[in-house]
């Protein structure tokens, strides 16, 4: 039994993979900065729904292009918060790099997170998705985001994605 309680915990390094009751997680780098200490991970659960790449912390980078070509998630988990001043998007995307990072993934839908829970930087708690909604508009991708509030949830299901047009 580990330290939290739980009878077996398995870490993965960057490029493996695990399969458990017909869910695969495939281990990616993520970028958060130079400090070791800042090191972690992001996810790509596939299983019978849609799959879903899970970038819980951190700045863009290229990797985000080769989990793309690799395997085009549906759906896009990607933290728009904690970016300014500039110097912060060392270790945090802004709404701006999360749509450079979803456009990268070719994935279907995005989702904004990591933003309006409380200050990681300067900007206001509302600005990162005040700031998203507006490029989702100029661009017209309202059909491809999903934009949830701090602590609402949504049921992504394949008929889901398929209604939505993609």
């Amino acid at each position: 039994v580990s330290p939290l309680g739980f009878a077996r915990v398995v870490e993965l390094a960057v490029g493996a993979d695990l399969e458990l009751g017909g869910v695969g997680v495939i281990a990616s780098p993520l970028s958060h900065g130079d400090d070791p200490s800042a090191r972690g991970l992001a996810y790509l659960v596939r299983g019978d729904g849609p799959s879903v790449f899970v970038y819980p912390d951190g700045a863009y980078f290229s990797g985000f292009a080769d989990v793309g070509a690799r395997y085009a998630p549906d759906l896009a988990l990607l933290p728009i918060g904690g970016y300014w001043p500039r110097s912060f998007r060392d270790r945090h995307m802004s709404p701006l790099d999360a749509l450079q990072a979803f456009a990268d993934l070719r994935a279907r839908v995005l989702v904004p997170i990591h933003h309006g829970t409380f200050a990681t930087s300067y900007e206001l708690l509302d600005e990162p998705m005040r700031w998203m909604r507006e490029l989702i508009a100029e661009r017209g991708l309202a059909d491809h985001a999903c934009l949830l509030r701090p602590g609402q949830s949504e049921l992504f299901a394949a008929a889901r994605v398929l209604r939505a047009g993609f």
